[in-house]
């Protein structure tokens, strides 16, 4: 708290302890740690503020070696989908947004239409968009 008061009241720089608490949540989530690469290898490809899907999510881990967690070594690539579907499912349980560093990802849901359906039917589509803060 010494240490705080003094580097926000002398110096007038930002708290020490600022984003601590995220950080400890982000270290003890796989979940967390496997969103953050993601983040950073969609910031490196320039994937930022488009809308990404799980294919896309899985493209950037494919082609940076990010290991997606819960995912058994040698899965098919739907295999790999649906798992980057299951865990951006329990990411977003009950937030409109995830929040990684100096990074926002927010998820939007809309209905597509199938190419292969006859009858023209529809699927709810779910997209992922970084954005830097």
């Amino acid at each position: 708290q010494v240490v705080d008061w003094i580097a926000q009241g002398i110096f007038g720089t930002v708290a020490v302890m600022d984003g601590h608490q995220q950080a400890q949540e982000r270290v003890s989530s796989p979940a967390l740690v496997w969103l953050r690469k993601v983040i950073l290898a969609a910031n490196d490809a320039g994937d930022l503020n488009r809308a990404l899907t799980a294919t896309d999510l899985h493209g950037l881990c494919d082609g940076n070696d990010i290991e997606i967690p819960g995912l058994r070594p040698g899965a098919d690539e739907d295999k790999g989908k649906r798992v980057i579907g299951s865990v951006m499912a329990r990411l977003f349980r009950d937030r409109e947004a995830v929040e990684v560093d100096d990074y926002t990802v927010t998820r939007e849901e809309k209905y597509v239409a199938r190419e292969t359906a006859s009858d023209g039917g529809n699927f709810k589509s779910k997209t992922y968009t970084v954005t830097r803060r």
